[in-house]
């Protein structure tokens, strides 16, 4: 299973952002136990610097595979989503929404996201 994630957190979050930011923006350790307890690899980069994705996986002929998907996760170019990307994800969110759990017409659907992104946008 692949999965990857994100938070957009706003000042109003103060204590939310100091807790992601002292776990999973700081702690190594963190990272290490996920990957030894969970099987979960980060892409956090100084975790690469550490004994635990440091260690050769035998099954890669002991190749320190882990600490290599770090690397290669520190070249991956950023993205820049632009200014309504927040607009245009949370009108597909609520159309997809209605589809889903309230049976709504897929085209009326689509075109009311339409409608609320070109609002958002000319505003």
């Amino acid at each position: 299973m692949v999965q990857a994630g994100q938070y957009l957190l706003t000042a109003k979050y103060r204590s939310a952002f100091d807790f992601l930011n002292a776990t999973f923006g700081a702690d190594v350790d963190l990272y290490d136990d996920l990957l030894v307890n969970a099987g979960a690899i980060a892409s956090y980069l100084p975790a690469a610097q550490s004994e635990t994705y440091n260690e050769g996986n035998e099954f890669y002929g002991g190749q320190a595979v882990y600490k290599d998907i770090v690397e290669f996760a520190g070249h991956v170019p950023g993205i820049d989503y632009g200014a309504y990307y927040s607009d245009i994800r949370s009108a597909l969110t609520d159309a997809i929404t209605n589809v889903v759990q309230k049976n709504a017409d897929i085209d009326t659907e689509i075109k009311n996201a339409q409608d609320t992104v070109e609002f958002n946008i000319a505003e």
